[in-house]
């Protein structure tokens, strides 16, 4: 790992630790200057006996943290990382409950307990936020990048180049690209290792190099401590929800269509469910002031109803408040003759002619979807999932993006946050494709906090 990854994986430790402490005596001034009034102590733990106990239930903490993987080299999405230090300081503390269930002068007091309990979990996530911000910042800015070279052709070399190109956060910058490991790549990638440095190589496409080109390849990532990362070939090239099953005594690799079977899908229907109905009360004021605002600002219905595609192919009606005049145009081939966008979803300009000056305001904040949380309580649509497309843009499904149809359609999705309407269609399937693939109820929740970040941006609205 380069020097910067190591410090800022290094930094967490001690940082950790000093975060516990600070929330066990914060726990401790609380319960005995703020709350002394409030109920009576009745017994005072002497501050210097507390602080040594603090330190070391607080290594102990931290060894909670290390055995719930917060410590892993790999980078973790933030809200898999909060949800870990929340389990481990829960588990912490249970450990510290039944330490003083069988001790019982260890100290008495139940309130510091709970308050260390709650405001570790408050701190530490409050400072691993902190670090991971001030890491990206420093991503952005150039520090701390591996430099990689990816061999390779085709959309899997040329998707991993845009993504590294976009994401700073991979922390990789891209100084070499070949179509092969042939002679030709070995010579000038030694040049590159030997002069401004290589760290890693990438192959986009295992099944493409040939058993001459891989004995190169190895031999050059032995000789000169390059990392090597590559595509799996044949069906896990297209498929990576896989499972490891054995039959027989023959071990086997699965291909799932998606986790979201059986428990998955009872709970994302229940979640959806749930906080739908919660969402359109808290709503409700506002949608009745939007639909009366659409109503003044011009003639029209205040719906815009529309039938999309949803799961398996079945029709819906789904639900927007109108943003666009009567007389736009409606037809898919007159839109993509107008359209910004290549593809088959055409986006239109945000032209006076069709889009009325409210209606730009809706779509500038997302609020013209707020009437989507009507098809997600009834069961048309998810919260989070693939964007829904009209009928006559899914017949121009290839076979590959078909598989968007095994689910519900989302309100939000992993496409919407990564560029709004400025993707294109291709890489807007292949994120909701991979979205399918990997779903998770951590999945979903990291995508609904992200989503007003990525509407108050207001990048790619329309």
């Amino acid at each position: 790992m380069p020097r910067f990854a190591l410090f800022f994986l290094f930094i967490r430790l001690p940082l950790d630790y000093c975060v516990v402490v600070a929330a066990a005596l914060t726990a401790y001034f609380l319960r005995f200057t703020t709350f002394v009034d409030w109920r009576p102590a009745q017994q005072l733990i002497p501050f210097d006996r507390y602080v040594l106990i603090v330190c070391t239930v607080a290594i102990f903490w931290v060894a909670a943290f290390a055995l719930a993987g917060l410590y892993r080299q790999r980078r973790q999405r933030t809200v898999d990382e909060l949800w870990r230090v929340f389990m481990a300081s829960s588990a912490a503390i249970m450990a510290v409950v039944i330490l003083i269930f069988f001790r019982r002068e260890f100290f008495a007091s139940r309130f510091i307990v709970l308050a260390a309990w709650g405001l570790s979990v408050l701190f530490v996530a409050i400072e691993r936020i902190c670090v991971r911000i001030v890491e990206l910042q420093l991503l952005k800015r150039g520090y701390g990048h591996r430099r990689v070279a990816i061999v390779g052709t085709g959309t899997s070399a040329t998707a991993l180049l845009r993504a590294i190109q976009r994401e700073s956060g991979l922390a990789l910058r891209v100084v070499a690209t070949h179509p092969r490991f042939d002679e030709r790549a070995e010579v000038a990638l030694l040049k590159e290792r030997r002069g401004s440095g290589l760290d890693e190589l990438i192959v986009a496409d295992a099944s493409l190099i040939s058993p001459a080109d891989a004995e190169r390849l190895l031999r050059f990532v032995d000789e000169t401590q390059v990392g090597l990362r590559y595509s799996a070939d044949l069906f896990a090239a297209r498929r990576t929800s896989l499972a490891f099953v054995s039959i027989g005594g023959v071990p086997l690799l699965e291909i799932k269509q998606t986790p979201l079977d059986g428990w998955g899908r009872i709970y994302k229907r229940s979640f959806d469910v749930v906080v739908s109905f919660f969402l359109l009360l808290i709503c409700a004021p506002l949608m009745a002031a939007i639909s009366l605002c659409v109503t003044l600002n011009s003639s029209g219905p205040v719906f815009f109803i529309r039938k999309r595609v949803g799961e398996r192919g079945t029709l819906f009606s789904f639900f927007k408040f109108r943003s666009m005049r009567v007389g736009a145009p409606e037809s898919l081939v007159e839109r993509k003759k107008l359209s910004e966008r290549p593809g088959i979803v055409p986006k239109l300009k945000e032209d006076p002619r069709w889009v009325t000056p409210f209606g730009r305001f809706l779509r500038r904040w997302s609020l013209d979807e707020l009437p989507q949380f009507w098809n997600v309580l009834i069961g048309d649509m998810s919260l989070v999932g693939p964007r829904p497309h009209l009928p006559e843009e899914v017949a121009d499904y290839t076979s590959s993006q078909k598989k968007l149809l095994t689910v519900r359609p989302g309100l939000t999705g992993l496409a919407q946050i990564s560029g709004r309407a400025d993707l294109g269609f291709t890489d807007e399937a292949r994120l909701d494709l991979w979205y399918i693939e990997h779903w998770s109820p951590l999945l979903d929740l990291a995508i609904l906090l992200r989503t007003p970040l990525v509407v108050f941006d207001k990048k790619g609205a329309y």
